[in-house]
């Protein structure tokens, strides 16, 4: 299957050396087999990890290259498992391991080529390419982090060592807030900070409380990550401040009792984040005797949209989101929710109004 492992006379011994080299090797790949295309890919990268050789900085062109190509791939595979998940628990699974293993291969080659840069600091081309490698390895820090939300599962204390520990190091050389490219070869998507890609992981896992489903998890965790773009870390505490996290420490996002100190500590207030989630909330439940704009999303698709994200504003929208995923509201109702991303970090409750019909959830 490996067809780099054989290489033909006067070919490169790897096909990873340049991005021409690369993007002539990708080009012969099937292009109809999603699943079968990362197993060449994860060969690939898995092979030069393993060679035991420095990477050169040519061959950050290389990654970068793959990365961006496969972009579209890993949103399908994504898409692929969640329509799958409750119909063929195989079928889920084995897509679920496609996506997983070539996640498991980008960290694995960023974080060996982030180790090439730190360890020439001479070299102004690493230097220049630091913060868009570690920007990337982070990026594939959430990635795992969401496969594994999505089956239900949580990260073990050391991969949230290992993920503060990039940060620090952030921080350390000054390009924590470093915009670089949210996806390789200038995808449209915007540019992003590593504090904004390390955010969004330390969201993720606060949006996996196990009460959402496969569907209404991946749409939540992504308007999570484009709501989350204004949130930055303070230094020290503000009576804003609802959340902290402590870059020594072994878990992730902890809500504020008041009494935290410590250097390492970093505090978030999530008012931006609150603000976008109720004007995105507002904009779902539009009210049924108002006309649906041309193109627009039908009501009754909007509705297990509106429910997840009533979940990531709310303790209480649980049932809200369990109602939608069972096709149980209509239009009327109303459901008050208390916030789980506060406005302060005193304990107000902010409240968020759902219509429906009939009866209501407090």
């Amino acid at each position: 299957m490996f067809r780099f492992l054989t290489p033909k006379p006067g070919e490169s011994p790897h096909p990873l050396q340049t991005e021409r080299t690369a993007a002539a090797w990708f080009r012969q790949l099937p292009t109809t087999d999603v699943i079968g295309r990362q197993l060449e890919v994860v060969g690939a990268l898995d092979e030069l990890c393993r060679s035991g050789k420095p990477l050169e900085f040519d061959q950050v062109a290389a990654i970068t290259y793959l990365d961006a190509e496969l972009g579209a791939d890993r949103g399908q595979l994504i898409a692929q498992f969640v329509d799958s998940v409750n119909s063929s628990g195989a079928v889920a699974e084995r897509i679920w391991r496609a996506a997983y293993d070539l996640c498991g291969a980008f960290i694995a080659v960023y974080g060996k080529l982030l180790d090439e840069a730190l360890a020439d600091r001479t070299d102004a081309r690493w230097s220049r390419e630091t913060a868009r490698l570690m920007a990337r390895l982070v990026h594939y820090f959430g990635t795992d982090a969401k496969l594994r939300a999505l089956k239900g599962e949580r990260w073990i204390p050391a991969k949230w060592s290992e993920l503060h520990g990039l940060y620090r190091r952030a921080i350390d050389l000054g390009i924590e807030r470093t915009a670089v490219a949210a996806e390789p070869a200038g995808a449209g998507t915007g540019a992003r900070t590593i504090e904004q890609e390390y955010l969004s992981v330390l969201l993720t896992q606060l949006v996996n409380t196990g009460t959402l489903g496969p569907s209404q998890l991946e749409w939540t965790l992504a308007q999570v990550r484009a709501w989350s773009r204004e949130l930055t870390f303070e230094p020290a505490p503000r009576a804003t401040c609802a959340f902290s996290v402590d870059l020594g420490g072994r878990d992730g996002l902890a809500r504020r009792a008041g009494n935290e100190t410590g250097e390492m500590l970093r505090y978030l207030d999530t008012r931006p984040l609150t603000m976008q989630i109720e004007r995105s909330i507002a904009a779902l439940r539009r009210p049924a005797a108002e006309p649906e704009p041309a193109g627009s999303q039908p009501a009754a698709d909007r509705r297990p949209r509106e429910a997840a994200g009533g979940r990531v504003a709310g303790h209480g929208a649980r049932g809200v989101a369990r109602a939608a995923s069972r096709g149980q509201l209509r239009g009327g109702d109303t459901y008050r929710t208390r916030a789980h991303l506060p406005a302060t970090g005193a304990e107000r409750h902010a409240q968020c109004r759902v219509r429906s019909r009939g009866h209501r959830y407090r």
